[in-house]
Protein backbone atom coordinates (compact mmCIF):
# COMPACT_ATOMS: atom_id res chain seq x y z
CA UNK A 1 0.00 0.00 0.00
CA UNK A 2 1.19 3.49 -0.85
CA UNK A 3 1.02 6.45 1.50
CA UNK A 4 -1.37 8.30 -0.84
CA UNK A 5 -3.92 7.49 -3.47
CA UNK A 6 -3.47 10.67 -5.57
CA UNK A 7 -0.70 13.28 -5.60
CA UNK A 8 0.41 16.00 -7.98
CA UNK A 9 3.80 17.25 -9.13
CA UNK A 10 4.96 19.59 -11.84
CA UNK A 11 7.87 21.11 -13.72
CA UNK A 12 9.19 22.04 -17.13
CA UNK A 13 11.06 18.73 -17.54
CA UNK A 14 13.42 20.43 -20.00
CA UNK A 15 16.32 18.27 -21.18
CA UNK A 16 14.87 15.35 -19.23
CA UNK A 17 17.66 14.21 -16.89
CA UNK A 18 18.56 12.10 -13.86
CA UNK A 19 17.07 14.63 -11.45
CA UNK A 20 13.72 14.38 -13.23
CA UNK A 21 13.85 10.58 -13.04
CA UNK A 22 14.61 10.74 -9.32
CA UNK A 23 11.76 13.21 -8.80
CA UNK A 24 9.14 11.11 -10.59
CA UNK A 25 10.35 7.88 -8.99
CA UNK A 26 9.97 9.55 -5.59
CA UNK A 27 6.41 10.60 -6.41
CA UNK A 28 5.37 7.11 -7.50
CA UNK A 29 7.00 5.56 -4.43
CA UNK A 30 4.51 7.53 -2.33
CA UNK A 31 1.28 7.33 -4.32
CA UNK A 32 -0.86 4.93 -6.25
CA UNK A 33 -1.47 7.59 -8.90
CA UNK A 34 0.45 10.73 -9.85
CA UNK A 35 -0.76 13.72 -11.85
CA UNK A 36 2.25 15.20 -13.64
CA UNK A 37 2.01 18.80 -14.79
CA UNK A 38 4.33 19.87 -17.59
CA UNK A 39 4.66 23.61 -18.25
CA UNK A 40 3.37 24.68 -21.63
CA UNK A 41 5.87 26.31 -23.95
CA UNK A 42 4.08 29.65 -23.59
CA UNK A 43 3.91 29.47 -19.79
CA UNK A 44 7.58 28.51 -19.51
CA UNK A 45 8.73 31.29 -21.79
CA UNK A 46 6.37 34.14 -20.91
CA UNK A 47 5.78 33.58 -17.19
CA UNK A 48 8.76 31.58 -15.98
CA UNK A 49 11.21 33.34 -18.32
CA UNK A 50 12.76 30.06 -19.39
CA UNK A 51 13.96 28.93 -22.78
CA UNK A 52 12.82 25.33 -23.04
CA UNK A 53 12.35 22.55 -25.54
CA UNK A 54 9.00 22.25 -27.30
CA UNK A 55 6.19 20.98 -25.06
CA UNK A 56 5.60 17.84 -27.14
CA UNK A 57 9.29 16.91 -26.95
CA UNK A 58 9.30 17.29 -23.17
CA UNK A 59 6.05 15.36 -22.81
CA UNK A 60 7.43 12.56 -24.98
CA UNK A 61 10.53 12.28 -22.77
CA UNK A 62 8.39 12.02 -19.63
CA UNK A 63 6.07 9.47 -21.28
CA UNK A 64 9.03 7.37 -22.43
CA UNK A 65 10.33 7.20 -18.87
CA UNK A 66 6.90 6.21 -17.54
CA UNK A 67 6.59 3.49 -20.17
CA UNK A 68 10.06 2.20 -19.41
CA UNK A 69 9.35 2.05 -15.69
CA UNK A 70 5.86 0.58 -16.24
CA UNK A 71 4.24 3.56 -14.53
CA UNK A 72 2.13 4.87 -17.38
CA UNK A 73 -1.12 3.32 -16.05
CA UNK A 74 -0.61 5.05 -12.71
CA UNK A 75 -0.04 8.49 -14.21
CA UNK A 76 -1.85 11.36 -15.84
CA UNK A 77 0.04 14.05 -17.74
CA UNK A 78 -1.49 17.52 -17.96
CA UNK A 79 -0.29 20.71 -19.61
CA UNK A 80 0.38 23.52 -17.16
CA UNK A 81 -0.84 26.78 -18.60
CA UNK A 82 -0.50 28.68 -15.32
CA UNK A 83 1.17 28.36 -11.93
CA UNK A 84 -1.62 26.40 -10.23
CA UNK A 85 -2.65 23.81 -12.80
CA UNK A 86 -5.15 21.36 -11.26
CA UNK A 87 -4.21 22.15 -7.66
CA UNK A 88 -7.14 24.53 -7.13
CA UNK A 89 -9.77 22.17 -8.51
CA UNK A 90 -12.05 20.15 -6.24
CA UNK A 91 -10.44 16.77 -6.89
CA UNK A 92 -9.20 14.30 -4.24
CA UNK A 93 -5.57 15.44 -4.20
CA UNK A 94 -3.75 14.53 -1.00
CA UNK A 95 -0.20 15.82 -1.48
CA UNK A 96 2.08 17.83 -3.71
CA UNK A 97 5.56 16.54 -4.50
CA UNK A 98 8.32 19.15 -4.58
CA UNK A 99 12.08 19.57 -4.37
CA UNK A 100 13.87 21.89 -2.00
CA UNK A 101 13.96 24.48 -4.82
CA UNK A 102 10.21 24.41 -5.47
CA UNK A 103 8.96 24.26 -1.87
CA UNK A 104 8.02 27.95 -1.93
CA UNK A 105 5.68 27.34 -4.85
CA UNK A 106 3.86 24.61 -2.92
CA UNK A 107 3.40 26.98 0.00
CA UNK A 108 1.82 29.57 -2.30
CA UNK A 109 -0.52 26.92 -3.70
CA UNK A 110 -1.63 25.91 -0.22
CA UNK A 111 -2.33 29.52 0.77
CA UNK A 112 -4.55 29.86 -2.29
CA UNK A 113 -6.32 26.58 -1.49
CA UNK A 114 -7.12 27.90 2.00
CA UNK A 115 -8.62 31.05 0.49
CA UNK A 116 -10.87 28.88 -1.68
CA UNK A 117 -11.93 26.67 1.22
CA UNK A 118 -9.87 23.70 0.05
CA UNK A 119 -7.80 21.55 2.37
CA UNK A 120 -4.03 22.28 2.14
CA UNK A 121 -1.99 19.57 0.48
CA UNK A 122 0.68 17.64 2.32
CA UNK A 123 4.10 18.59 1.01
CA UNK A 124 6.55 15.79 0.28
CA UNK A 125 10.05 17.14 -0.32
CA UNK A 126 12.77 15.40 -2.30
CA UNK A 127 16.33 16.65 -1.70
CA UNK A 128 17.89 18.17 -4.81
CA UNK A 129 19.74 15.72 -7.05
CA UNK A 130 23.33 16.88 -7.44
CA UNK A 131 25.72 16.61 -10.36
CA UNK A 132 29.06 14.84 -10.02
CA UNK A 133 30.74 18.14 -9.12
CA UNK A 134 28.45 18.57 -6.11
CA UNK A 135 26.49 21.41 -7.68
CA UNK A 136 22.85 21.35 -8.74
CA UNK A 137 21.86 19.01 -11.54
CA UNK A 138 19.58 21.30 -13.55
CA UNK A 139 18.26 21.77 -17.06
CA UNK A 140 19.85 25.22 -17.17
CA UNK A 141 23.31 23.76 -16.52
CA UNK A 142 22.71 21.13 -19.20
CA UNK A 143 21.54 23.80 -21.64
CA UNK A 144 24.69 25.82 -20.94
CA UNK A 145 26.74 22.75 -21.74
CA UNK A 146 28.30 22.40 -18.29
CA UNK A 147 27.05 18.86 -17.58
CA UNK A 148 25.31 15.98 -19.32
CA UNK A 149 21.94 14.50 -18.39
CA UNK A 150 23.53 12.15 -15.86
CA UNK A 151 25.24 15.03 -14.08
CA UNK A 152 28.73 14.32 -15.40
CA UNK A 153 30.76 17.47 -15.98
CA UNK A 154 32.32 18.05 -19.38
CA UNK A 155 35.45 19.68 -17.97
CA UNK A 156 38.28 18.12 -15.99
CA UNK A 157 40.04 20.48 -13.56
CA UNK A 158 43.35 18.87 -14.60
CA UNK A 159 43.05 20.52 -18.01
CA UNK A 160 43.30 23.94 -16.35
CA UNK A 161 46.43 22.94 -14.43
CA UNK A 162 48.68 20.91 -16.73
CA UNK A 163 49.46 20.57 -20.41
CA UNK A 164 47.99 17.46 -22.01
CA UNK A 165 49.55 15.85 -25.07
CA UNK A 166 47.94 14.35 -28.17
CA UNK A 167 48.74 10.61 -28.28
CA UNK A 168 49.86 9.15 -31.59
CA UNK A 169 46.88 6.78 -31.68
CA UNK A 170 44.48 9.73 -31.95
CA UNK A 171 46.10 11.52 -34.88
CA UNK A 172 44.35 9.55 -37.64
CA UNK A 173 41.08 9.66 -35.73
CA UNK A 174 41.18 13.45 -35.60
CA UNK A 175 41.64 13.66 -39.36
CA UNK A 176 38.08 12.39 -39.76
CA UNK A 177 35.59 15.32 -39.86
CA UNK A 178 34.19 15.89 -36.39
CA UNK A 179 30.82 16.96 -37.81
CA UNK A 180 29.28 17.42 -41.26
CA UNK A 181 31.69 18.08 -44.11
CA UNK A 182 30.37 20.78 -46.44
CA UNK A 183 32.24 20.64 -49.73
CA UNK A 184 30.69 23.75 -51.28
CA UNK A 185 30.33 26.16 -48.40
CA UNK A 186 29.53 29.05 -50.74
CA UNK A 187 26.16 27.45 -51.49
CA UNK A 188 25.57 26.70 -47.81
CA UNK A 189 25.60 30.34 -46.74
CA UNK A 190 22.64 31.26 -48.95
CA UNK A 191 20.03 29.49 -46.84
CA UNK A 192 21.48 29.47 -43.34
CA UNK A 193 21.84 31.77 -40.36
CA UNK A 194 25.20 31.95 -38.64
CA UNK A 195 24.12 34.04 -35.66
CA UNK A 196 25.50 31.61 -33.06
CA UNK A 197 28.60 30.48 -34.91
CA UNK A 198 32.24 30.03 -33.98
CA UNK A 199 35.16 29.68 -36.39
CA UNK A 200 38.38 27.83 -35.70
CA UNK A 201 41.16 28.39 -38.21
CA UNK A 202 42.39 31.30 -40.31
CA UNK A 203 40.95 30.35 -43.71
CA UNK A 204 37.40 29.74 -42.50
CA UNK A 205 37.58 32.84 -40.29
CA UNK A 206 38.72 34.99 -43.22
CA UNK A 207 35.85 33.61 -45.31
CA UNK A 208 33.27 34.38 -42.61
CA UNK A 209 34.55 37.94 -42.30
CA UNK A 210 34.52 38.45 -46.08
CA UNK A 211 30.89 37.29 -46.23
CA UNK A 212 29.93 39.26 -43.09
CA UNK A 213 28.55 36.15 -41.41
CA UNK A 214 28.97 37.66 -37.93
CA UNK A 215 30.50 34.78 -36.01
CA UNK A 216 30.63 35.33 -32.24
CA UNK A 217 34.11 33.90 -31.62
CA UNK A 218 37.09 33.10 -33.83
CA UNK A 219 40.24 31.18 -32.96
CA UNK A 220 43.24 31.92 -35.21
CA UNK A 221 47.04 31.59 -35.26
CA UNK A 222 48.04 33.32 -38.58
CA UNK A 223 49.13 29.97 -40.04
CA UNK A 224 47.57 27.86 -42.82
CA UNK A 225 48.72 24.24 -43.04
CA UNK A 226 51.65 25.17 -40.79
CA UNK A 227 52.84 27.96 -43.08
CA UNK A 228 52.75 31.60 -41.89
CA UNK A 229 50.19 33.42 -44.05
CA UNK A 230 48.85 36.37 -42.03
CA UNK A 231 50.49 39.03 -39.93
CA UNK A 232 47.52 40.86 -38.44
CA UNK A 233 43.85 40.53 -37.58
CA UNK A 234 43.12 43.17 -40.22
CA UNK A 235 44.46 40.81 -42.89
CA UNK A 236 41.87 38.29 -41.73
CA UNK A 237 39.11 40.87 -42.20
CA UNK A 238 38.66 42.03 -38.62
CA UNK A 239 38.15 45.65 -37.73
CA UNK A 240 40.00 47.15 -34.80
CA UNK A 241 36.80 46.87 -32.75
CA UNK A 242 37.26 43.32 -31.48
CA UNK A 243 37.93 41.78 -28.09
CA UNK A 244 41.31 40.06 -28.28
CA UNK A 245 42.39 37.22 -26.00
CA UNK A 246 45.86 35.70 -26.25
CA UNK A 247 46.64 32.04 -25.65
CA UNK A 248 49.79 29.94 -25.76
CA UNK A 249 49.32 26.47 -27.21
CA UNK A 250 52.22 24.66 -28.93
CA UNK A 251 51.58 22.03 -31.57
CA UNK A 252 50.28 18.61 -30.52
CA UNK A 253 48.92 19.59 -27.12
CA UNK A 254 46.21 21.42 -25.22
CA UNK A 255 47.35 23.88 -22.58
CA UNK A 256 45.72 25.48 -19.54
CA UNK A 257 46.29 28.80 -21.33
CA UNK A 258 44.07 27.68 -24.21
CA UNK A 259 41.32 26.34 -21.94
CA UNK A 260 41.25 29.53 -19.90
CA UNK A 261 41.26 31.72 -23.01
CA UNK A 262 38.39 29.84 -24.65
CA UNK A 263 36.42 29.99 -21.40
CA UNK A 264 36.99 33.74 -21.21
CA UNK A 265 35.91 34.15 -24.85
CA UNK A 266 32.47 32.74 -24.07
CA UNK A 267 32.19 34.97 -21.00
CA UNK A 268 32.80 38.00 -23.25
CA UNK A 269 30.25 37.19 -25.96
CA UNK A 270 28.25 40.31 -26.76
CA UNK A 271 28.03 42.95 -29.46
CA UNK A 272 31.72 42.77 -30.38
CA UNK A 273 33.46 39.83 -32.02
CA UNK A 274 35.81 37.91 -29.76
CA UNK A 275 39.12 36.66 -31.15
CA UNK A 276 41.36 34.12 -29.46
CA UNK A 277 44.85 34.48 -30.94
CA UNK A 278 46.93 31.36 -30.38
CA UNK A 279 50.69 31.64 -30.14
CA UNK A 280 51.48 28.17 -31.41
CA UNK A 281 48.80 26.13 -33.16
CA UNK A 282 45.00 26.26 -33.03
CA UNK A 283 44.23 22.96 -34.80
CA UNK A 284 43.10 21.21 -31.60
CA UNK A 285 41.22 24.24 -30.25
CA UNK A 286 37.99 22.95 -31.75
CA UNK A 287 37.78 20.43 -28.89
CA UNK A 288 37.68 22.89 -25.94
CA UNK A 289 35.54 25.24 -28.04
CA UNK A 290 32.87 22.55 -28.37
CA UNK A 291 33.00 21.83 -24.64
CA UNK A 292 32.56 25.48 -23.66
CA UNK A 293 29.93 26.37 -26.28
CA UNK A 294 26.25 26.39 -25.23
CA UNK A 295 23.83 24.08 -26.99
CA UNK A 296 22.53 25.55 -30.23
CA UNK A 297 25.88 27.00 -31.30
CA UNK A 298 27.74 25.72 -34.36
CA UNK A 299 31.48 25.44 -34.79
CA UNK A 300 33.12 25.71 -38.20
CA UNK A 301 36.65 24.67 -39.13
CA UNK A 302 38.42 23.87 -42.37
CA UNK A 303 39.24 20.44 -43.72
CA UNK A 304 42.24 21.04 -46.06
CA UNK A 305 41.44 20.25 -49.67
CA UNK A 306 37.92 19.07 -48.83
CA UNK A 307 35.75 21.87 -47.48
CA UNK A 308 34.36 23.20 -44.21
CA UNK A 309 33.27 21.04 -41.28
CA UNK A 310 30.15 22.11 -39.37
CA UNK A 311 29.78 20.82 -35.80
CA UNK A 312 26.41 21.29 -34.11
CA UNK A 313 27.02 21.77 -30.39
CA UNK A 314 24.81 19.25 -28.64
CA UNK A 315 25.05 16.48 -26.08
CA UNK A 316 26.56 14.05 -28.58
CA UNK A 317 29.31 16.38 -29.83
CA UNK A 318 30.22 17.44 -26.29
CA UNK A 319 30.52 13.83 -25.15
CA UNK A 320 32.66 13.05 -28.18
CA UNK A 321 34.98 16.01 -27.51
CA UNK A 322 35.22 15.13 -23.81
CA UNK A 323 36.03 11.49 -24.53
CA UNK A 324 38.74 12.45 -27.03
CA UNK A 325 40.42 14.93 -24.67
CA UNK A 326 40.28 12.33 -21.90
CA UNK A 327 42.67 10.21 -24.00
CA UNK A 328 45.31 12.95 -24.10
CA UNK A 329 48.40 12.25 -21.96
CA UNK A 330 48.93 14.58 -19.01
CA UNK A 331 52.16 16.50 -18.55
CA UNK A 332 54.44 14.68 -16.13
Amino acid sequence: MKKYKLVVCGGTFDYFHKGHRDFLSFAFSLSEKVIIGISSSFFAKEKLQKEVEDFNKRKLAVSAFLQEEKLIDRSEIVELKDFYGLTLEDIPLEAIIVTENTLKGAEIINEKRKELGLKPLNMEILPQTLAVDGQELSSSRIRKGEIDKEGKVFMDSLWFEKKIYLPEKLRDRLKVPFGTLIENFEDEIKNNSFINSITVGDVVTSFFNAKNLKQKISVVDFYVERQKKYNSLEELGFSSDVLLINAINPRGMLTPSLFRSVEKAFDLIGEKKVVVFVDGEEDLAVLPVILFAPYGFKVYYGQPGKGVVEVAVDLESKKKARDIIAEFRPDS
